[in-house]
């Protein structure tokens, strides 16, 4: 019976930015199910999530190769398949790696889904190639067949995401004076692997739906019992033992169903309920923790003892940091020993090969991030050689080489350090906090502009609301030009185009002083700046360029309708606006190109009270704001408008 094909609605998308390159070839990604074994009649399915376009080939070694872009992706995830661009060439490319990806070496009952970009109208054309493996996929007779798209909740309804990290300080005795030897780096990971295998080795997985409930697992030793903490009545007992007098606890369920051990716990029980983000469709993670038995097992009594070891020339020990983070997404009916077994602990082990490999090459410590870029429906692992600067050209290699893995664009710094997804209590997708107390997004919710049929034009990304009295800073009256520039920044640091502090009055005065725009008696005064001064800082500070619009009069203001929805749509920063002795922040523009009515989104930042968004938004402290003789600006006023350009980098 021929498997159910299907794919996450937004993978295609994916696959049409893949596709953008004349020639390209990858991997489809998803996960294979087996039919339910309780269901004679039921057929498996196929279910793709994404694509990995294969960059630069080393045609001699393709199994490294597809092990490369596969370690990209969550433990659990596959290659399900492979796609291709005209010419026809490509296909037998992608065929082959295919064939040697790892989990097609020993498939041989489920077959592979073809995708073939570029004809007709432009959507993929999918084909089914029979069970088989090697090189005899491309040879096959291929069937045309239709895929079924479903929402990301298909995913999610029946996996499980789980997520480990784990630090790793490998203390490698070298006789090397600058760095140790591959085979010295070799022998000391090795003693992780075993670490992880042992029977001292335990995990603790915690509930992603009640924070304080874990439970512990100890998959290698057979004679432990899996035991769990924190769970109310309901759930979970923390009383009753079973076999010897071991204290074994037990989870409690309604009557009708009965007792069941801890053992028996499913990935479903700790987590896949919790709401997913409305943005990325990602629910919480499970997190687990590497832990280590320190105590002797068995009932035998020891005395502590010291070892020596003589080393026969001059030996240090060099500390290796290696942090690794792993995401594996598990069947929610598995269960959780399982789940670490064949899931967590290989995953940590791939990841600690593959970062010893690239700590050798670049002879520094690794760090893994997971990170979940837009556009792409999973999360993504990247491991980078420890920098102080995100700007060094290996990191920007290493970025630019997995935006085209992934189909990102080239231009927008979504794989740096800063985007990564923090911890596993961090909501994939979902921007952070602000971390300086101020209201982020304030626009977010308000009415519409009231403009018919117009095209909506917004900044692209998050900012934070800097207005009038924050700080502890009087600057009412002189100050909006600064806490305009202040928002500016905040943009492109939550967009992480950098990390320079968002700059206070006296740093915005200074800098302005020491480019020679202003006398040394500038700084600490109150006096005002306008919007060539702000393109001054954001070149000083941050490296970014800026086009300035002028404007003879507030009236015409509406004339640079377009050019401001055509920033909006390519650039996506805040814009400030200056005449008039005061000074805004734009945030887009709704603009009806056939009858020339526009509306202009007006941050204010002459704002002076709290940090309450509901004064904000109803005081029309943000808001649309109409040009011409009845609107915001000032009629017979000059007005600069400047326009911050994004850093073309990654």
């Amino acid at each position: 019976m021929e498997p159910q094909l299907k794919v996450l609605e937004g993978a295609e998308q994916q696959l049409s930015f893949l596709a953008r390159e004349p020639i390209a070839h990858g991997l489809l990604v998803g996960i294979a199910c087996p039919p339910p074994a309780d269901i004679a009649s039921a057929s498996s399915s196929l279910l793709i999530a994404g694509a990995l376009r294969a960059v630069e080939e080393d045609f001699s070694n393709l199994q490294n190769d597809a092990a490369r872009l596969l370690d990209t992706v969550p433990e659990g995830f596959q290659a399900v398949g492979a796609f291709w661009t005209e010419p026809d060439g490509q296909m037998a490319k992608a065929c082959s790696l295919l064939s040697a990806t790892t989990s097609r070496q020993s498939i041989t009952d489920t077959p592979a889904i073809l995708a073939c970009l570029g004809e007709g109208n432009g959507q993929p054309q999918y084909f089914l190639a029979p069970p088989m493996t090697q090189d005899r996929i491309a040879n096959s007779e291929k069937k045309r067949v239709d895929v079924q798209a479903v929402d990301q909740s298909a995913l999610w309804e029946a996996h499980v995401p789980l997520r480990c990290s784990l630090p790793v300080l490998l203390q490698i005795p070298t006789t090397s004076p600058a760095f140790p030897t591959p085979r010295e780096i070799d022998t000391a990971s090795e003693k992780v692997m075993q670490d992880l295998r042992s029977e001292s080795a335990a995990f603790l997985v915690d509930s992603a739906k009640e924070p304080s409930c874990s439970v512990l697992v100890q998959p290698w030793d057979h004679e432990a019992s899996v035991t769990g903490r924190g769970f109310a009545s309901g759930g979970v007992s923390t009383s009753g033992k079973k076999g010897g007098g071991k204290g074994k606890k037990k989870a409690v369920v309604p009557e009708a169903q009965g007792e069941k051990n801890f053992d028996e716990m499913t990935c479903e029980e700790l987590g896949g309920a919790t709401e997913p983000s409305t943005h990325q469709k990602i629910p919480k993670p499970i997190r687990v923790t590497f832990l280590q038995r320190q105590s002797c097992s068995g009932d035998a009594l020891r005395a502590p003892y010291l070892s020596s070891e003589p080393v026969a020339s001059p030996t240090t020990l060099y500390p290796l940091p290696l942090s690794l983070d792993v995401l594996c997404i598990a069947p929610a009916a598995m269960h959780l020993t399982d789940a670490v077994r064949t899931l967590i602990v290989p995953a940590l082990e791939k990841q600690l090969q593959h970062a010893v490999q690239l700590a050798q090459d670049h002879k520094r410590g690794v760090v893994a991030h997971l990170f979940h870029p837009p556009g792409v429906l999973f999360p993504v692992t990247a491991l980078y050689p420890h920098s102080r600067d995100e700007g060094e050209q290996l990191l920007v290699g290493i970025r630019t080489h997995l935006h085209r893995q992934l189909g990102l664009p080239l231009d927008r710094p979504l794989l740096r350090s800063a985007n990564a997804l923090l911890s596993a209590d961090a909501e994939p997708g979902s921007a952070e906090a602000s971390t300086s107390g101020r209201l982020l997004d304030v626009h977010a919710g308000i009415r519409p502009s009231g403009i018919a049929n117009g095209k909506l034009s917004l900044i692209h990304g998050s900012y934070e609301y800097y207005h009038y009295m924050q700080d502890r800073i009087d600057d009412k009256g002189w100050g909006c030009a600064y806490r305009s520039l202040q928002t500016i920044v905040s943009w492109f640091r939550l967009q992480n185009y950098t990390t320079v502090p968002v700059p206070s009055h006296r740093t915005i005065q200074q800098t302005l002083v020491d480019l020679q725009d202003k006398e040394a008696s500038f700084v600490g005064s109150s006096q005002w700046i306008g919007a060539i001064e702000l393109g001054y800082i954001l070149d000083a500070l941050l490296g970014v360029t800026c086009k300035v619009l002028n404007v003879s009069s507030g009236a015409d203001l509406p004339s640079k309708a377009r050019e401001l929805a055509h920033h909006f749509d390519t650039q996506g920063t805040p814009v400030m606006i200056g005449g008039g002795v005061l000074a805004y922040t734009l945030l887009g523009i709704d603009y009806n190109e056939l009858t020339g009515e526009c509306a202009f989104l007006i941050l204010d930042p002459h704002y002076t009270g709290g940090e309450s968004l509901k004064a904000i938004q109803s005081g029309q402290w943000i808001g649309w704001k109409r040009g011409g003789a009845n609107g915001i600006f000032v009629q017979n006023a000059f007005y600069n408008l400047l326009l911050p350009q994004r850093p073309q980098i990654v």
